[in-house]
């Protein structure tokens, strides 16, 4: 976390967050992909890093981005998603554990990543690296 700051200058706060997210969405298919424990705990801490990235990427592209009289709104909206998902998230989870197949709660953000990218490019200000 404390080096997201200093990409983020240094490639621009959109670049990071699309990296990020394309990252992310990455290590979620290794670890859907992983054939042993040994795999599997290399491939959550390669999914730890852009996963640690993202919140804070995402909080500075809010502020630097939604006008003052806007925020209240914004941050709702921010906090909804941080709300739903721990609530949602392992309900869901235990469901495909349970009659699906575990590997699908890694491979879920694989889909929900590239959408999330592609938003991202097509909606995002750019946001140019500094010296």
């Amino acid at each position: 976390m404390p080096l997201t700051g200093w990409l983020g200058d240094r490639i621009g706060k959109t670049s990071l967050y699309i990296l990020s997210m394309v990252g992310f969405a990455a290590a979620s298919a290794l670890c859907g992909m992983a054939w042993d424990l040994a795999s599997m705990i290399g491939f959550r801490i390669l999914q730890a890093i852009p996963g640690g990235i993202l919140p804070v990427v995402t909080m500075t592209l809010l502020f630097q981005i939604v006008p003052r009289e806007r925020m209240g709104a914004a941050m709702g909206i921010y906090g909804l998603g941080v709300v739903v998902a721990p609530a949602v998230g392992p309900t869901l989870g235990g469901y495909l554990v349970e009659y699906v197949d575990w590997r699908l709660i890694f491979y879920i953000n694989v889909p929900i990543g590239l959408l999330g990218t592609v938003a991202a490019i097509a909606l995002f200000p750019r946001q140019k690296p500094t010296r």
